[in-house]
């Protein structure tokens, strides 16, 4: 992937519980890694590593991609933000829902299918 001018920036939270989450607080502060990736200061920081790439990673395709209930985030972004140049979505194993039973009604698609 690299050798392609592709790099993955991986975000993780740490959450006592999935209840009480506030996916739409979260996918906002996508604004900063967003700002980071299509800016130059990645390519910067990527330039002073010892294994610096051959070639500088393409910054203007931005794929957003979650596992499971880390979709949400990336949804909600989606829904709540707009696009705002965001190429595709990788959506892995994607849930609609808190938990598997539907007992915390927290939902992104109203109302859940």
């Amino acid at each position: 992937m690299a050798s392609h001018g592709m790099v993955v920036v991986g975000l993780g939270w740490k959450a006592s519980s999935i209840v009480g989450l506030n996916y739409e607080h979260l996918a906002q502060h996508l604004d900063g890694v967003l700002a980071y990736v299509r800016g130059d200061q990645i390519s910067l920081d990527l330039q002073k590593q010892p294994y610096a790439p051959v070639s500088l990673p393409a910054t203007d395709t931005v794929l957003l991609g979650g596992h499971s209930i880390g979709n949400h985030v990336l949804v909600r972004r989606l829904v709540s933000f707009g696009c705002g140049g965001i190429g595709g979505t990788v959506l892995l194993d994607p849930v609609d829902g808190a938990d598997p039973y539907g007992i915390v009604k927290q939902f992104v698609i109203h109302p859940p299918a």
